[in-house]
């Protein structure tokens, strides 16, 4: 397989946060527009103008299915998928290719072990830690993960952000997770009670300075929480702290006037702008981030919703020192930090060294050709025995 048109990437979304994501690993170079072959995109009319125009301007190779014919792609090519829709299923009937969800993100959230998962002839997960939330779920067995089928290929899907640690910084980052695509899997923070604790964090720890980053769906299902983000950011300013919001310039939140404050001269009290002493998030992706910039993480849960999750037995102790419900007091154990280091190969496993030292966008090129291979080895073993 050679270095070009090597897979197609397919989107099925009404969600413009989901395709900010998708672009997000273009400017990365995890995906690359002369390897990739189209982004195989469903046409929904409302999201047709926006996407087509992201596209085109960002140089992605893509087209709009609207029927069955137009599923139709090169045989023996690779689709990678971000994302779970109904309609997956549709492409991956097609069994000239070969199927991988490389997820979008590394979380605890439910979303993260759907069922759906399992129609794919690959997945890929961060680390031990994700094979070890699909067997605890029960959507993998051994078997499945004996066979190759679970491939951890380390931080090339978890995404990045513009935060880094620095012990002597006096800022800290918040963020915020969305409130889900339905309301039993909602995990975001954005409560009252937990602004208040941040605030209180904030004095204790001597941190003046609060980067807010709020996940990009923020509002899709429910409008209610762009108040919250307000109420929130008003809140945190009435008690002396500056707050900079991290969004992109075309999301449509209702918080401008609060955005960078830069024209005031604030931004100019920081000398390291990025760097933070604390991250502050909630059941999302942003968590395992934070954790491979090795930026010191709280995570606000409700246990009433994390009970429910699969968070593998082997983070009981680190969990127990970084997660804290709505009752619980608010404080950084430094111990956690010790935890975190002893489990980071767990967190972010690569298949080899080789691999884990290539750029991102060769992984992906290795995905490619290892999946290849691999399914046509399992395809002429059940020829030749069955």
């Amino acid at each position: 397989m050679s270095g070009s048109n090597l897979y197609y990437i397919y989107l099925d979304t009404k969600i413009t946060g989901a395709l900010e994501q998708l672009i997000g690993y273009f400017q990365t170079q995890v995906f690359d527009s002369n390897k990739c072959i189209e982004v195989i995109c469903k046409y929904y009319k409302e999201i047709a103008d926006t996407f087509k125009n992201a596209f085109i301007k960002h140089n992605i190779p893509f087209r709009f299915v609207r029927k069955q014919a137009d599923y139709k792609l090169d045989k023996g090519k690779v689709v990678l998928y971000l994302f779970n829709a109904q309609s997956n299923c549709r492409l991956v009937a097609n069994r000239s290719l070969v199927h991988i969800f490389v997820t979008h993100g590394e979380s605890h959230k439910l979303a993260s072990i759907k069922p759906i998962i399992r129609i794919y002839d690959y997945v890929v997960t961060s680390g031990n830690v994700g094979i070890d939330r699909f067997l605890k779920s029960g959507i993998f067995s051994p078997y499945d993960v004996q066979s190759g089928r679970i491939i951890t290929l380390g931080d090339t899907f978890l995404g990045n952000n513009e935060f880094h640690y620095n012990f002597d910084s006096n800022a800290l980052v918040y963020a915020p997770t969305w409130e889900g695509g339905v309301p039993e899997e909602n995990y975001c923070s954005l409560q009252e009670v937990n602004i208040n604790k941040i605030i209180d964090f904030c004095n204790r720890e001597l941190i003046k300075y609060v980067y807010i980053k709020p996940h990009p769906n923020l509002g899709h299902r429910d409008k209610n929480y762009l108040s919250k983000l307000n109420l929130a950011i008003k809140k945190i300013r009435k008690n002396g702290i500056f707050v900079f919001v991290c969004t992109p310039k075309n999301k449509k939140f209702n918080i401008f006037k609060f955005l960078l404050i830069a024209k005031n001269g604030d931004v100019k009290k920081i000398n390291d702008w990025g760097a933070v002493k604390f991250a502050i998030t909630d059941i999302s992706a942003m968590e395992m981030q934070f954790i491979r910039k090795k930026i010191p993480c709280l995570t606000l849960i409700d246990r009433k919703y994390t009970n429910e999750l699969y968070i593998p037995k082997k983070l009981n102790t680190y969990t127990s020192k970084t997660f804290f419900d709505a009752n619980d007091y608010l404080s950084y154990d430094s111990e956690s930090e010790k935890i975190r280091d002893e489990l980071f190969d767990y967190f972010i496993t690569y298949p080899s060294e080789e691999i884990a030292g290539m750029s991102y966008s060769d992984r992906i090129q290795w995905l490619c050709q290892y999946t290849t291979m691999h399914m046509r080895k399992k395809n002429k073993f059940f020829k030749e025995n069955y």
